[in-house]
Formats: C-alpha cells, structure tokens, sequence
C-alpha cells in the first residue's frame, strides 16, 4: 500500500528523505493511485527514486519486531506481576460462568459489579479499547483489617489505597494480589476466584466470589488481628431511583460460617387522601361493554392475559383481560401483527376529577399508538406506552375540562418495533402529572445554556440528521446536543459541549419523568437533579439516539428548591445528549411490584472460620464462630476502615436506605506465623433484562438451584475443599506446571474469562446464552461463535448443548437452514453454518461414545444439505448470495466461505462414516473434492486465495484480489478437528506467508488513515502491531462495493488474528504464528487498558476466545473421545515440555522428555478419567518401537506395562495403537517411551 499524502512519512514520523509522491508516481510512469499499483511495479519504481519501499508502503516488509518479544517468544520467562502504574485499568473477572460479572481489581478491590440486571443491554461499539473503564462500583464491598501489637493499634483497608506495595497477577481463573507495607505488622495475600471445575459447569456457575486472605505476622510478637467484610445492600439499584424501598438485613450461618443477608421490598406507601379514583374500563368481564371497535387490530373483544403472544414477555397484566391490539387472534407472526390498524372508542363520560390515570404499553409513536382524550372533537391529552411491552402508569391532565364530557379513543395507526398499543385499566382521578417542559418552543426559555452544543433553541425533529434515526420524539422539537451542536461531520459535533440549567423550581411530585438519549457518560452526558449544590440524582443515555423513558424518585426532596442541568462534556463516541417531555409525575409508571422487577433478589456476605497451613484448627476456640467473629447486619457508618469496627449498630430495617452489614473475624497471630481466612460475597438476581426475545426461559441457571444467596454461599462452603482444590489444581497445571511462555498462557487464560462475565448467561432451562460482547448483538451467532475453541476444549457439555437446544433446536428450521441468531434472526449466515456443522464434529469428538451424535445426526445431515444446495454448480463452492460475519451478503465465489464449506463437508464425511451412512459420506466426499480442486485452480493466484464478484452484484461488499485474514478458514478449523486437508500444503502456506508480510504492520494507525477504504474501528495504538483483516497490494480496494461494512476491512480484531495465528502455527510458521499473538498480547498493555479484557464490538468479546486454538496447535494437541484417540506434537521446547490438556472424560497433563535418543511421553490424569487406544506423537527419526505403562503417578512401585503396537504414518509420526484401549483414573499415567 502506497501513502497517499504529498509527503511519505517514514516509522519515525519523518519525511522520507524528501522524496516527493509526484516524484514516486511518475516513476510509476501512472497516475493511478499508488494502492492499485501492482508490488512488483512499486518495488521498481522505489528502485528508481532510490528510496527504499518501506518508506513509501503502509504495510512494510521490515515488521520492527522488538528484540525482547524475540528472546521471550518460546522461552518460559517469568509471571508477569502488576504493580504501581499496571494497577489502574486492571479488571480479573472472578465470578461464576453466566452469573454475572465482577472484577478483581489491581489493588485488591471488586468492581465492575454487574450481576443484578439493573444494566439494559447497549452496545458501547468496543469503545472501551481506546477509553478503558476507571474502576467504579454502583455499591461500596470492602475489607479492612485492625491490628494490636501491644498497645498499638494499626486499622487499614485491607488493598491497595493503604498498602505501599501492591502486586497483581492475573491467573485465571484466579486473581492474586500482594499487600505488604512497612507500617503494618501483617503481610497479605488475596487469592480471589469463583469455583472453576474443568469439564463441570454445574460446578462452576456459582454466583459466589471466594476471596481468600492468608494474613502473615512479620514480628516476632504475637499481634492479635481482626479482618472485617463489608457490602452495601445492592438489592433494587434501579428500582429505588423512582420508589420507596424497604432494605433488610439478616445474620445467618452454619458449619463454620457466617455473615449478614440483604433483601428489600417496597416500602408502604401513605394514602393520598382526597376523592377515590373512578373507574371508567377495565375489561374484566370479558368484553368491550360499550366500546366501539374499527379496522382490524382490537378485535371484536379484549385479549385474554394468558393467551398474549410468546414474543409479549414483561407486560406486566393487573387482571385477566387487558386490551392489546397486537391481535393474537389474526393468524401470523408479529410482522404480520405489526400491519394491523385500527382505533377502539369509550362511550362519552363526563370528566368529574382532576385527571386521568390510564395502565398503558406498546409503542411510544406519538399519535399512532396512544391513547386520546377527545372533548368536542378536538385531543386535549394523550399518552404513549414507553416503547416496550411492560404497560406503566400515565396520568393526564384534566383540570381544564372538569365537568365537561368526553371520549377516549386507543389508536393503532403505526408499523415498527413495538408497534401496538395495550391498555389495561383507566380511572379518572384527582393525583395528576405536570408537564414541566417539552421543548415545543423555538427557544430555550426558562434554561440557562453554557457552550456550543445544544445551539440556539430545542431542535426541530425534522432537521435532526437522518443517520440519528428515529429519536423517539413526544412532539416536533426536542433537545439533542449533537443535531444542534455546529460542525459538518459527526466528529466536529460529538466534539461539542455544553450545559442546559433550569431556572430553579419547587419540588412538588415524588417523581420526575422523561425521555433521554445519547451517551452513557455518567457524570459527563445526561440529565442531573441538584439539590443545594449537589446532584441528588441523573440519569443517561444508553449510547443510543432512540429516547427512552425514565423515572427519578424526588420525593426525599418535596418542598426543597431545584434544579435541573442536561449536560453534554463529551468529545468523542457517544459525546450527546437527547432529552424530551419533562414531566412532575405522580407515580413511577412501573405499577409492578419490587419483587418482579429484574434488579430484586439477596446479596450476602460471610466468613469462614480461620487456618493455618496444614493445620486447619488453630486451638479449638478458634472454631467457635461465637467466640471469634462479629455478625453485625446494619451499621451506621462504614466510609472508613474504622467505620467497619467501631461504627455503632443501626436498624436492620430501613426504609430508604443505604444500608450496610459487616462480618468480622479475631485472629491471634504468633510471631511469624501465617494464618488464612475465606471470605465468601454471593448474589441472587435470577431474572435477566434484554433476552425478552428468547422462545425459552429468561431466567438464570442458578435461581433454579439456590433459594437466595446465602444458601449460594452456604452451598460453596460446604463443598469448598473440592472445589477450591479443583480450580487451584487447574491453575497450577495451566500456569505452574507448563513449560509453555508466561505470556501465551496468560493471553489464552484471559480468553477463557470471557465465561465469567456478562458476555454469558446460563438460563434455568439449561440454555447457555451469548452476546458477542458484552450487550453486543444477540443471539450466540453463528458467525461469531464458531470463532471461539475454548468453551468447547474446556466445558463440552456447554457447547453439546448448544449445538442440540439452539442451533439445531430453537435456530434450526425443517428445509436444514441454521438461523445465525437462533430466534434472533432466523436467516442463515454462510460462515456460521459451515462453522457450526464443524464444531458439531468437534462436539462429537469431545464425547466418550457416538449417542449424542446420533441423536443430532438426522438434524446434522439436513444442515449440510442445505449447504448443498447453495452449490448450484455442485462443484464444492457456494453461490449466490453469502450473509458472513462481516454483516453483510456476499456474492461470487469466495474463497474463505468456501473453503468453510469444504471443511464442512469433509466433517459432514467423517461422520457420516462414523454412523455408517456410506452414501452421504461418499456425496459429502466428492464434493469436497471438487471444492479443493475448484478453489486451488480458479481462486489462486500464485500468492493468495481471493474472492472472484459476481458482476450482477456490482455494489455488494467482496475483498476481490485483496489479502483477506480468513482465506484459508477452512483449512485453520481441519487442523482444530483432524480433518483431510481443505487446501494444498503449499498454497496455503504461501497464503499465510503472504497475510504476514501484506497485512502484519507494526503502524496500523498510518495504514487506516491513508488507507483507500474509509473508516473502521482501531483496536490498536499507533505504535502497536497488528494483523489487518484486509489490504490490496496490487489494487482492487476501489472495488469492495457500497456499504458501511467495508469499514471493517482497516480493522484489525483480536479472534480473527488468533484464528490467523494458530493456523500459521499448525502449518509450521511457528514463529510468525506466535508473533501474532504476541501482538495481541502487547496491545494489552497493562499501563494502557484492561489486559484481561479483549474488545472487539463489546467488552469481553466471544471471537478472541479463538486464542484457544493457537494454544492447541502449539501443542500439536488432538484427541477423538469415541476412537479413544490422543495426539501430541509440540511445536516448541520438544526436549522438555509440559502442558495442560483436556479430553472427553476428563482433564490432565502432557509431559514430553528427549534425552540420548529416547522419547518418554506421558499423559497424568488430573480429574475424571481419560480413555487411551491410539496416542500420535511427533518422535524424531524412523523407529516404530515403543513401550507403553500405567502407573499410579509419583509411584514407581505400580507400574504396569501394556501391550502396545506402533507404525509410522504418512506424516512420519509415531502411531502407538494398544492392544485394548485403558482408563485412566484422576491421580494415575500413561507413559509411552520410544527410542
């Protein structure tokens, strides 16, 4: 790629030695732009200007691999340890597999507290690549301990804001964190986790974070020592910004443990007095008693509440009939619905109170799903639902028409999301709303405004840029900072700021109501309250433009003077605001009750009781929680580590809140000597918010398994010694016991966190569930899940399930076609199908027996027939259109997707073969065949596989002759499952060769912003190094069609790079495979962001769990559960080498020795049992002797010899066959000597 500024800029950012571009194209003899000009061409005419073609190329051949990434690419090095500036951005998940997300933070805290649904799902479009998350929580957990030495007396939060030394090493599924400091006479060390069981998700998907704190006396005096635990109640987070709420709290314990229990409710409400409401419908009995029905949408009746459709989940029903005029009556899905209109109209009343007060849900389309009041013929109030299916509390203003008559009138008048109109109750009554403002006025009146970005006056909805979308407007003008701010582009307006104040005004409502959008910056974009001086309460948008409504509870200030302030201080992503209809509110809306809102549920918090090592009684009062810890559920301060101790008591019911609880345990400590202590924090929020989609439960695996979070904590207590030891054993063999580099065993167990963050979820049904990042796009996709290894290798029974409840379950339609969002989208993805039939043999190999593939099978064998029938030509390549992970359709024949089809189909073969259908395996045989032969002759062109337009489709997105990340996908996922090769050796190696040296850049910033395609998303720094997804060395960029998808081909995105890494590797580009991920690695830098939280479009994203197949190949790992089969060849330290590996039955340790000839191999297994008939070993030389025993391990005395045979293979690897497959059990080995 050739710049395309006037001046070249050379790596260190300075002109090229003056040469001129005008210089360099003329010696191109062209005026073509220099990135459509052949390479063989820019290299002449560099000769010519005698510059050299790293000057002038974005992608230079010299890739500017630091010196320390190459003495510690294959080396062990040492355990990377986080200290002083590494701290900040640092984040650990160390919760339970779909439980929620917590962090371990760099000094010892917990943050990032998500487990209790009060965060809607948004996509933040990764921003937090570039803009890391400060650590924060929504409510205060915290540890503190005291100490006395004589008497002296030392009490300190027990982390990093009050140790001087502070170290942090991320293990996962461990997170430790060193305190030591010279005024303390106690050294601490924090190991945090969330139970981890390899192979047993039932046994890790807890929502519990165990934090053990092993306390080390430095004096030789005795120091006597209590260690305090506390957490706010966090139960209604949400709910109490617009309710009055009732918080609890509770002791409990048993068997060694206690702590303090939260729970909440709603507070009681005090009566208001004044004339009762009266009722005007309900529609109990069944009918519309006098209502008067037009068009097609009400029906003839009202709707029965259990007869709504499934799609309608949350509504939130008073009674047994409501009306909806989605009308489940009218055969058809909801799109069907959607194109229902019509108006449902009351008989006249008189109107005898202040206002109305209507139960109403649907859409928040202003006039088209509504409900009117209608006095002489005119609409002199109306109300929406919020944009959603849950119906809320609207009341209208009547005061001005009191004694006059009127009708009301439901209308449904709209097509879109939500697109209806529901209605479930309406009174008459005197406790009425007032609308503060609503903008409809072309200044800003009443407000102060400060800065450039919401201009002169509220902005006309008509002028807003239409790429905004719909904002979700009430009337015609409303506030949005970024449609008013000045600027051509959205850069010049996100980068506006400003402030809009409200002249001050007495609170007289207990609730303010609204509609906001735009960015969720808190404290920095949105809507604040103030109070004298502070802000009292604020709200954001959901880095959305679409307006939502929210409710804020004012009612601790009645009577007190505010202010309102919308404030827009952001200058980049999401840096605006929209704000509408402001309005003093009666009542929240949300007429449910606390207990059915998705942020109700517990928290606990607990303490075990002391040990030391190797001896867990101490002295035998010490096992007397009684005697030694303090259960204190309220407290009435708890802002100080000395709060924690000597704060007095406070009730343990409050209305209102905050509350908080501690649990505190004595410690006497000799000189010396080292005792531990657990610390046990558990949730309980089993409902979930954003998965209202879902044909299946909503609600999470572990609310079906535990009552609360004290039996959560209660449950892992008792059970702790077996899970503790499990998770720390397999820490120990990934991270202790490997020979593997530091870093790459880092990198990859990072991957593996994805499974503890909010990424995931395991609903009670037994469905597992994922984003693909964090609130990121629904659905477990296909295309983006097909991606990730690890989930597969490390919990199998997640993944069969998976394949057999989603993707062949509720995504799977009868004519084969898999929906790439299961109920989220029901169209196909050509990637994700291809991908999802090959990790369906992954499934299978990962199994002890062929059952479950059987079962699957007659579902698995129409998915590939559907394939099959893209390929028009039978040739092995699909045609037509091709929907890809790159969100957009595809046409022509492509090499990537085809390549995925040709994989699929040769696992389509094998198990076929395995079942004994001959004659589909023989059909998916020839296919792929012809696919191999199709691709290596018209899709090569002597360096790389490319994508050949159909020229029918001239605008659709292709990478043409580019050099695109996944050409040879197809062949990376045969190596993950042992599958014939897709493609020829040498091309695909030559392909690969060609991804390094035309997309592997040590300057990606300065490729994207000379690159010839527009925009895309960086997740790298300016001096970092990364795998682009696509460049065009010898043009075609002017050719990639017409659509905001193009984008991504300037992006460079961490699983695509592994997926890329792992296959260089397994091709034999060892070195190159490892530097890509290296570069994955270095861009999570510690002292720039998170570095356990990879980002692609969310937080946490699925795709880099692909890392886990880098990891695989590095090995030379393979394994085939119903063959009995194992295979290892490791591709670095052959001497001496050690690392963890997974199987069907079970989990352990590869060990591999060379020594004078002689290669000993050994398979330990660690838990469950592992199943040996075949091991495939890469031994150097030709002898096909071998010798095969099972011993117990560290036992010499029980060894047993097998009888064993050996051959060499094609590939020249040592085949060890065993006359009868053997078990082996958890704690014994297999050794094969050969030489």
């Amino acid at each position: 790629m050739i710049q395309r500024s006037d001046s070249v800029v050379s790596p260190n950012g300075a002109a090229a030695r003056g040469v001129s571009r005008r210089r360099f194209v003329q010696a191109l003899g062209l005026g073509a732009v220099a990135s459509m000009v052949p390479l063989h061409q820019l290299r002449a005419a560099a000769a010519e200007a005698g510059v050299a073609l790293d000057d002038w190329t974005l992608v230079p051949e010299d890739k500017a691999i630091p010196q320390r990434w190459l003495d510690t690419l294959t080396v062990r090095g040492e355990e990377r340890v986080l200290a002083a500036d590494e701290l900040a951005w640092a984040g650990l998940p160390v919760g339970g597999i779909g439980c929620g997300q917590v962090y371990l933070g760099g000094d010892g805290r917990l943050w990032r507290w998500d487990v209790d649904n009060r965060i809607s799902p948004y996509n933040d479009n990764g921003r937090h690549y570039a803009e890391p998350m400060q650590p924060e929580s929504p409510f205060q957990t915290a540890v503190a301990l005291r100490t006395r030495v004589g008497t002296t007396v030392d009490t300190r939060w027990l982390d990093g804001r009050q140790f001087a030394d502070v170290g942090f090493r991320g293990r996962y599924p461990l997170g430790v964190v060193e305190l030591d400091d010279p005024a303390s006479p106690v050294r601490a060390t924090l190991t945090a986790y969330s139970p981890f069981v390899a192979l047993d998700e039932d046994s890790s998907s807890h929502p519990v974070t165990v934090m053990e704190y092993r306390l080390t006396n430095t004096l030789r005096r005795a120091v006597k020592a209590e260690l305090a635990v506390m957490a706010e109640n966090p139960v209604g987070l949400s709910a109490r910004q617009n309710r009055r709420v009732r918080f609890t709290a509770d002791g409990f314990g048993a068997d060694g443990l206690a702590g303090v229990a939260f729970r909440a409710d709603d507070a009681p409400s005090d009566p208001s007095g004044g004339r009762p409401d009266r009722l005007i419908a309900d529609w109990e009995d069944g009918t519309y008693g006098g209502w008067t029905a037009t068009g097609t949408a009400f029906g003839d009746s009202p709707v029965r509440a259990d007869q709504l459709p499934d799609y309608t989940v949350d509504v939130n029903t008073q009674g047994d009939y409501l009306v909806f005029s989605h009308n489940p009556r009218v055969d058809g899905d909801y799109n069907v619905r959607d194109g229902l209109r019509g108006t449902l109209t009351s008989p006249a009343f008189t109107i005898d109170r202040l206002g109305l007060r209507v139960l109403i849900g649907g859409g928040a389309y202003a006039g088209r799903t509504c409900l009117n009041v209608v006095v002489d013929g005119e609409v002199v109030a109306t109300a929406t639902g919020a944009g959603g299916n849950t119906i809320v509390a609207r009341t209208l203003d009547l005061s001005a028409y009191e004694g006059r008559e009127a009708t009301i009138v439901l209308v449904d008048d709209a097509g879109g999301a939500y697109a209806y109109v529901s209605v479930d109750g309406i009174w008459l009554t005197d406790a009425v709303d007032v609308v503060f403002e609503d903008w409809e006025k072309e200044t800003y009146a009443g407000w102060t405004v400060e800065g450039t970005a919401f201009g002169q006056g509220p902005i006309a909805v008509a002028d807003i840029p239409s790429y905004q979308g719909n904002v979700n407007a009430v009337g015609s003008r409303c506030v949005n900072s970024h449609a008013s701010a000045p600027g051509s582009n959205t850069s010049a307006k996100d980068a506006a700021t400003g402030r809009l104040t409200s002249d001050p005004f007495t609170v007289t409502h207990p609730n303010l109501r609204f509609r906001i959008g735009g960015g969720n910056h808190p404290g920095q974009t949105g809507l604040q309250v103030v109070v004298g001086g502070e802000v009292v309460a604020e709200a954001t948008g959901a880095n959305s433009n679409a307006m939502q409504e929210r409710t804020l509870g004012l009612w601790r200030w009645l009577g007190q003077q505010a202010q309102i302030v919308i404030l827009d201080e952001v200058t980049g992503g999401w840096g605006n605001v929209g704000v509408d209809q402001i309005v003093f509110a009666q009542s929240t809306g949300d007429t449910r009750p606390l207990r059915e809102l998705p942020d109700h549920g517990t928290f606990a918090i607990a303490a075990g009781v002391p040990w030391t090592d190797g001896d867990p009684r101490i002295e035998d009062e010490w096992l007397d929680l009684e005697t030694i810890g303090r259960v204190r559920p309220s407290v009435a301060a708890w802002h100080t580590p000395e709060a924690l101790f000597d704060a007095p008591d406070a009730p343990a019911e409050l209305d209102d809140g905050p509350q908080a609880g501690v649990m505190s345990i004595r410690l006497n400590l000799r000189p010396l000597e080292t005792q531990s202590v657990r610390v046990y924090l558990g949730w309980h929020f089993p409902a979930t918010t954003g998965l209202g989609f879902l044909q299946t439960s909503e609600r999470r695996w572990y609310g079906a398994v535990h009552d609360d979070a004290a039996a959560a904590v209660q449950a892992v207590h008792g059970d702790i010694d077996r899970l503790s030891a499990a998770t720390k054993g397999w820490a120990a063999a990934w991270y202790d016991e490997s020979t593997l580099p530091w870093w790459l065993l880092e990198r990859v167990g990072t991957g593996l966190a994805t499974l503890a963050t909010s990424t995931t979820y395991r609903l009670d049904d037994g469905r597992f569930y994922g984003w693909e990042g964090i609130y990121c796009c629904a659905g477990t996709c296909t295309h983006v899940w097909h991606y990730a290894q690890a989930v597969g290798r490390v919990f199998p029974g997640l993944e069969r399930d998976t394949r057999e409840r989603v993707d062949l379950g509720v995504g799977f339609r009868a004519s084969g076609e898999i929906g790439m969002r299961a109920e989220a989208d029901r169209g196909w993805a050509a990637d994700g199908q291809a991908g999802t039939v090959l990790r369906i043999y992954r499934e299978h190999q990962m199994s002890e027996d062929d059952t479950w593939l059987r079962g699957v099978w007659p579902k698995v064998r129409t998915s590939i027939e559907w394939m099959i029938q893209h390929d028009a030509g039978a040739d092995g390549v699909l045609d037509g259109g091709q929907p890809n992970t790159l969100d957009a359709t595809w046409y022509g024949r492509i090499a990537w997707i085809s390549g995925l089809y040709v994989a699929a189909l040769r696992a389509g073969e094998a198990m076929a073969r395995e079942l004994g259908d001959d004659a589909f395996a023989e059909q998916c045989a020839a296919l792929a065949q012809s696919g191999t032969e199709t691709i290596q002759r018209d899709l090569w062109n002597g360096e790389w596989f490319i994508h050949e337009r159909d020229l029918s489709h001239p605008d659709s997105v292709n990478t043409n002759r580019g050099v695109h990340i996944d050409q040879v996908l197809g062949q990376s996922w045969a190596h993950q499952v042992g599958l014939p090769r897709v493609l020829p050796a040498g091309q695909t190696t030559t392909a690969l060769e060609s991804l390094w040296r035309y997309n592997f850049t040590p300057r990606p910033v300065e490729y994207r912003d000379n690159s010839p395609i527009e925009g895309g998303r960086t997740y790298y720094d300016a001096d970092s190094h990364a795998l682009l997804m696509c460049t065009w060395p010898t043009g075609g960029a002017d050719e990639v069609g017409r659509n905001w998808s193009v984008g991504y081909f300037n992006e460079a995105m961490n699983g695509f790079e592994y997926q890329a890494a792992g296959h260089m590797v397994a091709e034999g580009l060892v070195e190159k495979g490892l530097l890509v991920t290296r570069a994955v690695h270095e861009r999570y830098r510690p002292d720039r962001r998170n570095p356990y939280n990879e980002v692609e479009c969310g937080d946490h994203y699925a795709r880099s769990m692909a890392s886990f197949g880098v990891y695989l190949t590095v090995l030379g790992y393979e394994h085939h559960g119903p063959r009995d089969h194992f295979g290892f060849a490791p591709v670095i330290q052959q001497d001496d080498f050690s690392a963890a590996f997974t199987a069907a039955g079970g989990w352990g340790v590869y060990r591999q020795r060379r020594e004078s000839g002689r290669q000993t191999s050994e398979l330990e297994a660690r838990s469950g049992r592992l199943r040996v008939g075949t091991v495939r070993l890469d031994v150097p030389g030709e002898r096909t002797t071998a010798h095969v025993r099972v011993s117990d391990a560290g036992r010499p005395a029980s060894v047993r010899r097998v009888p064993a045979q050996a051959h060499r293979d094609d590939a020249g690897r040592l085949v060890v066959v065993l006359d009868a497959p053997v078990t082996i059990e958890a704690g014994q080995q297999l050794e094969v000597i050969a030489g």
